[in-house]
């Protein structure tokens, strides 16, 4: 069961929750957005699976999660490029580009968007 930390208006985190309670209560939550590119300022995106409650077919950034409990925005933004891109980078590496926040039909979402080029990196 994945925890995520529960954050107020001000993005302070006031608590921990499963992903089903956030969803289902509309509490607040932070997430992270990778937006990966190449040295001629191409973007590398996905389409969401069909099968996602939210955005299900739609098309995203590089890489996109949820900020699990006891993690800041960036350590969990490092764990997601290497969960889902199966790549090791470092903090150096991420530019961050974006602190924003956004109304969700279920709750407010807190985001930090970085910035990740790919052609630095040695997979």
């Amino acid at each position: 069961m994945e925890i995520l930390s529960v954050v107020n208006d001000r993005d302070e985190v006031v608590g921990h929750a499963s992903r089903e309670k956030i969803d289902t209560e509309g509490l607040s939550f932070r997430t992270v957005g990778i937006l990966i590119e190449n040295d001629d300022g191409e973007l590398l995106l996905h389409r969401r699976s069909r099968k996602k409650t939210t955005g299900s077919g739609k098309w995203t950034l590089s890489v996109y999660g949820a900020v699990q409990s006891g993690e800041d925005y960036l350590t969990a933004a490092l764990r997601e490029v290497r969960e889902e891109m199966g790549i090791s980078v470092t903090r150096e590496e991420l530019e961050q580009l974006l602190h924003t926040s956004f109304i969700r039909s279920n709750g407010r979402e807190f985001a930090k968007i970085f910035r990740l080029n790919y052609s630095k990196i040695v997979c």
